[in-house]
């Protein structure tokens, strides 16, 4: 949960400062955020280095700490329903913008002293993660996939696959293609209308 490469001291300080000039640690700068009345509901926007901006939430339930997180900045999949697809699509989030996302979260819910208050005993860790924010992630596939790898191995965040779901429209080769990851990541499929047309 680093928030500076020299706080990287298990590297050698050449590296960290090789690091520093090539690399950013978060892609995501935190522009807002609303604590809900209760306490147990804490949305972010993230503006991303060329201006746009995201959205992700924390859910905080019983034993559960949820995110929401966003895999596109706006959609292009034009539900009437929806505000993020009124602005259409600006661009893909790349896997590090993704991963930034919970990394963001799960540095506010290892501190106990980490602004803002939100109704949870910390220190504690983030069991779940929807993609149900901003995009549809089958429409950014490779970039997610490369995230929920991330996410998943034991070697880097290590939250368990069972304890996502991603949420799609229902663009069916893109499902197709997620059955043959490997990896059992919950589906969720929005039906719209009990036909296509």
């Amino acid at each position: 949960y680093a928030h500076d490469f020299s706080e990287m001291t298990n590297l050698p300080k050449p590296l960290r400062q090789e690091l520093r000039t090539r690399a950013a640690i978060a892609p995501l700068q935190l522009a807002t955020e609303i604590v809900s009345r209760s306490g147990d509901t804490l949305k972010r926007l993230y503006r991303l280095p060329d201006g746009h901006t995201i959205e992700s939430v924390l859910m905080l339930y019983d034993r559960r700490r949820t995110l929401c997180i966003s895999s596109q900045a706006g959609c292009a999949m034009g539900c009437t329903f929806c505000a993020t697809a009124l602005g259409g699509l600006a661009r893909n989030l790349t896997c590090g913008e993704i991963v930034a996302q919970v990394l963001d979260y799960a540095r506010l819910l290892a501190d106990a002293e980490a602004a803002p208050q939100v109704d949870v005993e910390r220190p504690t860790t983030v069991t779940n993660v929807v993609l149900m924010g901003m995009g549809e992630p089958m429409h950014n596939y490779d970039s997610v996939w490369q995230a929920l790898r991330r996410l998943t191995d034991p070697g880097a965040f290590a939250l368990g696959a069972r304890n996502i779901t991603l949420s799609t429209v229902g663009l069916i080769p893109m499902i197709d293609r997620m059955a043959e990851e490997g990896l059992q990541i919950g589906l969720a499929v929005s039906l719209h209308a009990p036909t296509d047309e």
